[in-house]
Order: structure tokens, then C-alpha cells, then sequence
């Protein structure tokens, strides 16, 4: 197939596939986990496989792939009118909560933010996990916004700021890595699931900022800024700890080891008050809660029985050390980064005891930033007449 069809096939397939895919991962929610979790390994298994061998240059994507954009920002406009009938899940109303707290002088970690359900425990210190759920930088982050809006517009509005910047780092990663038409595809997979103004928009939750800084460090990383890569990375981890936590693996080594860990200790400085107020309670929280919380149906161990239950996780820690041991022996191009970060954040994904749409909803940009670097590449322009060695 030649001429205008085939451009728009090749521009739009690629696209298309992930958008069906993320679609698949949508549905497949409360009681299929099992479903969801192969889902992220057929989309390893492609991260992989393009990572190796990245399809031809997408000649002419760029008009299609404009209007895919265009056509993903109409179908969000929507979400973003007021509507009365909203109400935040746990994870916005707790981080509410938490504002209100701060404002009052409370520790976050150590007063009930977030009574739990799965977990009840109330005791002093590593025995208590009825504290906020995030880094401390969230709360932060989200305050103003709630003191000038109001809860839940605050949320909102919030939430409508980090997806516009999430999609313009992914984009800007992506163009980095291949060009232009490799921006507007990573823009517009990150806009175009149905679960992204859900989440944002009725839910509240707030995975895109930890989300948008990682993405920053891992630009910043791309154009071989050190200090910057690590400040943003130490930000992110700042807010939640993942998705940042897994890129320690990755930006040491793609930029200079002393300018990063400078960054990194700047950007982690807002967990200091509170490791010298209940670093106890903090670690609780942040740390003891995911390693103690019993798995769900959004995820494969709950199918599994208990001797294989560890088996998702080794396979899934085992693949994403070859991942970035791979990485680390090549050349580590700004493409080689898109792809990598992806593969590592999809296999962490599959191999987990729950898999909720938020961290879907972390995920979403990392593997658009990928597709458009990896699927989307463009010619290199041609120099000029008299322009070679002479």
C-alpha cells in the first residue's frame, strides 16, 4: 500500500496498537489480574523487541499524527468543565487531609491521613500505618492550589497542570531520541486513554507528579545535565518514591556519578523534617505498608498459589537488572533511555502483587515517550548543497 493510505497506516498503526493495548489494561481491572499482568508482558515483550530493532522512519507521520493529537485534546476537553457529581478517591481525599494536617503542624506519618482497611495497625512507630501514603512533596505541591480552589477543584486543576507537563516531557524526550513526528506520538498516547481524565479528574489521584519530575530527570539525563537529572530524580522520589526509585538504576553511568548524586541529595531534602520528626513512622508508610500489603485481584499473585507467589517479582526483579545491564553496555542514546525506562517500569508493573489503574496512570507516559522514540523515527535531513568536505 502506497501513497496517502500507507502514510496514515504507518503513522497511525503504531499508535493505535498501544492505544488497544492500554485500552486492554483498562478493562481488564478488579478481578482480572491475570489478564492485566499479561498485558504489560506482551508490552515488555514489544518494548524489547523495538528496543533492538526500532522500526523504519515513519516518512510523512507528522499531518496524522497532528490530528491524533488534536483529536485526543477535544475528547479530554470535557473532563476538564466543573461537574458537582465528582468525588476523590482515597488517595486525593487523604492527600487533602494531609494539606489540612501540615497547615495545622501535624506530622503527616504519624496521625491517622489514611486509616487502612487491608492493614490496620495503629502501633508506635513501624507498626503504624494509618499515615500519609506519599513523599511529602505532594501535599506541598497540591496546597496552594486547594487554599486558592477548594477541595476538589484544587485536586483538579492540579492534575490538569502535571498532564500537560507529563505530555510535553514525554514529547520532548521522544523528539529528543527521534524527532518531531516522535513528539507528537508521545503526546498524543499520553493523552488518549479514557482511564487518563478518570483518574485525574474524578478520582483525583496524583501519580502524574512524581511521574512528571522522573520524566524531567530522565530528559535532563538525555542532554547529559547531571546536577538537574539528579535534582529532579530526587524530587520525584520526593513526591513517591516510584516511579523514580527504579531510573537509580539507569541515570548513573548515562551522566557524570558526582554531578547526579549532588542533585539526587538536593532533590530528597524534603524528607528531612520529617525523618527527624517520626522517621519511624515514615518508614512505615512509605516503605513497610507496600512490603506488608497482601495482594489483589488487579494483579497475577492473587491467582497464584502461595509456594509461587515470590515468583512474579524474582522474574520480574531478575529482568530488569538484564534490562539495565543491557543498557549500560550500549550506547546509551536518548533512545536507548526512552526504551529502557519503559521495559524497567512495564516489568516492575507485571510482576507486582496489585496493579491499580494509578500506577497505570504513572506508567502511560514512560511507555508514550518509548513508542514515539522507538516507532516514530524520522530521515535525516539532507545537507545542503556544498555543505561536505570539501
Amino acid at each position: 500500500m502506497t501513497g496517502w493510505a500507507g502514510r496514515a497506516s504507518r503513522a497511525l498503526l503504531p499508535l493505535a496498537a498501544v492505544s488497544g493495548l492500554v485500552a486492554l489494561l483498562d478493562l481488564a481491572d478488579w478481578g482480572a489480574g491475570p489478564v492485566r499482568a499479561a498485558g504489560l508482558v506482551l508490552a515488555a515483550w514489544a518494548l524489547a523487541v523495538l528496543w533492538r530493532r526500532p522500526l523504519p522512519p515513519a516518512t510523512g507521520a507528522r499531518p496524522f499524527l497532528l490530528a491524533a493529537l488534536v483529536l485526543s485534546l477535544l475528547r479530554l476537553a470535557p473532563a476538564l468543565a466543573p461537574s458537582p457529581g465528582r468525588s476523590p478517591n482515597d488517595i486525593g481525599a487523604t492527600t487533602a487531609r494531609a494539606v489540612n494536617d501540615l497547615d495545622m503542624g501535624r506530622p503527616i506519618y504519624a496521625v491517622p491521613v489514611d486509616p487502612q482497611r487491608d492493614l490496620p495497625r495503629a502501633d508506635p512507630g513501624l507498626g503504624y500505618f494509618f499515615g500519609y501514603k506519599y513523599g511529602p512533596l505532594t501535599p506541598r505541591f497540591y496546597a496552594p492550589l486547594l487554599s486558592a480552589l477548594g477541595y476538589p477543584r484544587g485536586l483538579y486543576a492540579g492534575n490538569a497542570l502535571l498532564l500537560a507537563t507529563a505530555a510535553a516531557l514525554a514529547a520532548l524526550l521522544a523528539r529528543r531520541a527521534s524527532g518531531g513526528g516522535a513528539a507528537l506520538a508521545a503526546a498524543a498516547a499520553t493523552l488518549l486513554p479514557g482511564f487518563v481524565p478518570y483518574e485525574l479528574f474524578s478520582q483525583g489521584v496524583n501519580d502524574l507528579l512524581p511521574t512528571a519530575l522522573a520524566l524531567g530527570a530522565l530528559l535532563a539525563a538525555a542532554r547529559r545535565f547531571g546536577v538537574a537529572a539528579g535534582l529532579l530524580l530526587g524530587l520525584s522520589m520526593a513526591a513517591k518514591p516510584l516511579p523514580g526509585a527504579l531510573f537509580l538504576l539507569l541515570l548513573p553511568g548515562t551522566v557524570r556519578a558526582g554531578p547526579f548524586a549532588l542533585g539526587l541529595a538536593l532533590g530528597l531534602a524534603p524528607y528531612l523534617p520529617d525523618l527527624w520528626r517520626t522517621p519511624r513512622e515514615l518508614a512505615a508508610n512509605l516503605v513497610l505498608f507496600n512490603l506488608a500489603r497482601p495482594p489483589d485481584s488487579t494483579g497475577l499473585v492473587a491467582f497464584l498459589p502461595g509456594w509461587a507467589a515470590p515468583l512474579p517479582a524474582l522474574v520480574s526483579a531478575t529482568l530488569i537488572v538484564a534490562a539495565a545491564w543491557a543498557y549500560h553496555r550500549g550506547r546509551r542514546t536518548p533512545a536507548d533511555l526512552a526504551a529502557v525506562s519503559a521495559l524497567v517500569a512495564t516489568l516492575f508493573l507485571a510482576g507486582g502483587k496489585l496493579i491499580h489503574r494509578n500506577y497505570l496512570l504513572w506508567w502511560l507516559p514512560l511507555a508514550a515517550a518509548a513508542l514515539g522514540a522507538l516507532c516514530y523515527r524520522e530521515e535525516p535531513s539532507p545537507s545542503p548543497p556544498g555543505s561536505g568536505p570539501g
